[in-house]
């Protein structure tokens, strides 16, 4: 059965931002090891990307490879992926899908989700903002978390998984650190 993984960047205070901190706007330190460890190392193992509606806006605005032809190799590969994977966006107000490879989805992603694990394929990333990432945990749909953790302490911005209706146990499979202060953490659900 195909498993549903999140991969999100967040603060150390819980929130899905993207803050500045010493090394952050240093290309290298950016699209390096850290970029590995959340995406390269798992291109083999992954082959469909699920989205909430403002996330792939802002993904197919960002990653078709026309756009990275002459860009870093990394960036490169992973526009690549991100093109020749299938797409599924979940929305109910996205009417037209023009990045290729996508399908969109309305209604509950719960039916949908369950479908796509009894397909053959690989392994499904959700690659979306907190309110989707939010909903998929709540209906117990995530089975693995990759999370990047930035030496940052925000204070506000928009939590990562906010309240859910019951405690969800997590055993952690892998933990690296990273030149700048990034922890990444990787847990898988238990069942």
């Amino acid at each position: 059965m195909r498993r549903i993984s999140i991969r999100m960047y967040v603060t150390l205070d819980g929130y899905a931002e993207f803050p500045n901190y010493p090394g952050s706007d240093d290309a290298d330190a950016n699209k390096g090891a850290d970029f590995h460890v959340m995406w390269t190392d798992h291109y083999d193992s992954t082959d469909t990307i699920l989205f909430g509606r403002k996330s792939y806006e802002a993904a197919a605005g960002y990653w078709p490879s026309a756009k990275w032809a002459e860009g870093p190799k990394l960036l490169r590969e992973h526009s690549g992926w991100m093109e020749r994977s299938p797409k599924i966006v979940f929305s109910n107000t996205l009417k037209v899908a023009d990045w290729e490879n996508t399908t969109i989805v309305g209604g509950h992603p719960a039916g949908a989700v369950a479908k796509l694990r009894a397909e053959p394929g690989k392994n499904v990333v959700l690659h979306g903002g907190p309110t989707i990432v939010q909903e998929f945990v709540k209906l117990g749909l995530i089975d693995d978390y990759f999370l990047m953790i930035s030496p940052v302490i925000l204070g506000q911005g928009k939590a990562l998984f906010g309240s859910l209706p019951s405690q969800q146990n997590l055993k952690l499979v892998d933990t690296r650190t990273f030149r700048d202060g990034e922890v990444f953490l990787r847990y898988e659900r238990v069942r």
